[in-house]
């Protein structure tokens, strides 16, 4: 007959795991609104929204790959600014005005996943009478004789370093009207009414979770030809934000910072980690104040002797002012005796 308390451990076992099967196969059933696992361990499940916290943290939604970006720095290391200008030759544009009329966008046009390799790179202005933003150069998308109600598609693709961006502006002129600006895939201006975009430079305050540090990013806009005759569907912009750099988690000592084999890692000021490069052979690490770290490879240990020997039955013997040097062994029947200058075998 079965132990009672053996049958009701098992009962228990099986309960814990059973449960567990269940929630993790609940969890990947479709219609869940939002489930969450730790090293296979189901969290939480039917919750509808994910709450990211701590200093840094962006969370931005990507809705051309269907995803949420998220950017979990440590603490921050420094902080500046940056800017991206419009530059002749830098960004992309493609016509849709087909002689007669507009053909209709291509699909996805301002989404950072949009191939526009098969687009023309801008070129100076030649016609605009308007006067770039302060450090950019006016980017003529279409140039020459051009008709009314002509659309210009533009991109520019950027790269950011990895941080945390504290703020953001973006300032644009338009010739002659500016219909749509996008960010990342994401709407952030629209001039449905035909209102011009010059002389004096419109600007737009950003989101700082809009841009993606670390990352690419894509600035799209739609340009609109306001008049018959001589003149360009152009665009000029100036994107400025702050960047707090990107810190590191203190739990951790990031793998990067090995580089060498035979590299330590020691405490600089504050304690944080850094490298200390292989000594030379023989070296040994020694405590040393003067150093940038307190430590440093040292010949013998800072003190300690170095090896005189190099044939088997060799001794050492202490010469001037005790400096270690090498005695061969003497031959068959020698022995070791005292000389008032010099040690010998007799």
């Amino acid at each position: 007959m079965a132990d009672p308390k053996a049958i009701q451990f098992l009962e228990g076992i099986y309960s814990r795991v059973d449960k567990q099967v269940r929630d993790i196969v609940s969890s990947m059933l479709p219609g869940v609104n939002f489930a969450a696992q730790d090293d296979g361990s189901v969290i939480a499940n039917d919750h509808r929204i994910m709450n990211f916290q701590g200093p840094g943290v962006v969370v931005t939604d990507d809705p051309a790959l269907r995803r949420v970006n998220v950017f979990v720095p440590g603490s921050p290391t420094s902080s500046g600014s940056s800017t991206v200008a419009s530059t002749v030759g830098q960004g992309k544009a493609h016509t849709l005005w087909n002689g007669s009329s507009n053909d209709p966008a291509p699909a996805g046009w301002y989404t950072p996943s949009f191939n526009d390799s098969s687009w023309t790179a801008t070129t100076a202005s030649t016609g605009s009478p308007l006067t770039p933003i302060v450090g950019t150069q006016w980017v003529t998308v279409a140039t020459g004789n051009r008709p009314l109600g002509e659309m210009v598609l533009y991109r520019l693709s950027f790269t950011l370093a990895a941080g945390s961006a504290t703020s953001g502006t973006l300032q644009f002129l338009g010739d002659d009207w500016v219909r749509e600006i996008y960010l990342n895939g994401a709407l952030i201006y629209s001039n449905p009414s035909g209102a011009v975009n010059f002389p004096t430079p419109t600007t737009i305050t950003l989101s700082p979770g809009q841009l993606v540090l670390g990352g690419s990013n894509v600035l799209a806009a739609r340009i609109e030809q306001g008049h018959f005759g001589s003149g360009t569907d152009g665009f000029d912009h100036l994107l400025s934000f702050g960047i707090a750099g990107a810190g590191t988690d203190t739990q951790y000592i990031p793998k990067s910072i090995i580089t060498t084999k035979g590299d330590v890692i020691v405490g600089a000021s504050s304690a944080n980690p850094v490298r200390l490069g292989v000594g030379t052979n023989g070296y040994v690490l020694t405590a040393n104040s003067a150093a940038t770290n307190g430590v440093d490879w040292e010949a013998g240990g800072g003190g300690g002797m170095s090896n005189p020997m190099t044939t088997q039955d060799d001794i050492i013997v202490g010469g001037s002012s005790g400096t270690p040097g090498r005695l061969a062994k003497g031959s068959d029947s020698q022995v070791l005796t005292i000389d008032p200058s010099s040690h010998h075998h007799a």
